[in-house]
């Protein structure tokens, strides 16, 4: 079936909620109020917390007025469940640190990552017929997304690496638009360049990890969401 995750947060804290089926389709947007009636809470091993299943047998509703009036806007949300840092603070321990910077030097070079579509692992060749890694024909390449580039503020500048989703909301594309433009130009990333060039320059607010890259040595951001984009 179709699946979909989202992360829903009050003043108490945040929950992540897996939506099934027809609960996909539904049309809420970042910084709506909603009221999930009658959820699966599930235990997740892998990150030690519970986390919601909605599926036909849940409702999700319009809180009433005076249940909207007692939950904080989105900023005041954010501010609440996640630390702000600057560039010049961040350290390799950093989770779901919030930080603000101009967005520069994005690399589109390999924006398409060339995968398996059954061990994940990266193709050297896009011709290949059989995968050098797991012995697996493959019928059709799966890519990955993936957009390097630079955020700076008034403390310093940290390599930054956005991935699948977030490189759809910034160059403002379907992934699947994305790999048909590119297998119709043969390879060609050219119809990209007007894309990267409308970011160069944009703030950005991201909810991101702080990783280590072992080519360089240093640390560099993961982001996880993107909370503003503006000129």
């Amino acid at each position: 079936g179709l699946v979909r995750n989202i992360t829903i947060g009050d003043d108490s804290g945040f929950i992540s909620v897996t939506l099934w089926d027809d609960k996909t389709n539904l049309p809420y947007d970042i910084n709506e109020a909603i009221k999930i009636q009658n959820p699966r809470v599930n235990y997740n091993d892998l990150s030690n917390r519970v986390d919601l299943s909605v599926g036909n047998s849940t409702n999700i509703l319009q809180p009433s007025y005076n249940e909207l009036t007692s939950l904080p806007d989105i900023e005041e949300l954010q501010n609440i469940l996640y630390t702000s840092k600057d560039i010049a603070s961040l350290e390799l321990e950093d989770r779901s640190v919030k930080i603000k910077g101009i967005f520069s030097n994005p690399y589109i070079e390999k924006i398409l990552i060339p995968k398996c579509p059954i061990c994940n692992r990266t193709l050297e060749d896009e011709d290949e017929e059989e995968c050098p890694h797991c012995g697996n024909p493959i019928d059709e390449i799966k890519y990955l997304l993936m957009l390097p580039g630079k955020i700076t503020d008034d403390t310093g500048e940290i390599q930054v690496t956005f991935f699948n989703e977030l490189v759809e909301q910034l160059l403002d594309m379907k992934h699947d638009d994305i790999v048909a433009l590119y297998e119709e130009s043969e390879g060609d990333i050219g119809f990209l360049e007007t894309k990267a060039m409308d970011i160069e320059g944009r703030t950005l607010e991201l909810l991101a990890d702080v990783t280590y890259n072992n080519y360089d040595e240093e640390i560099r951001l993961r982001p996880k969401k993107i909370f503003k984009n503006e000129f």
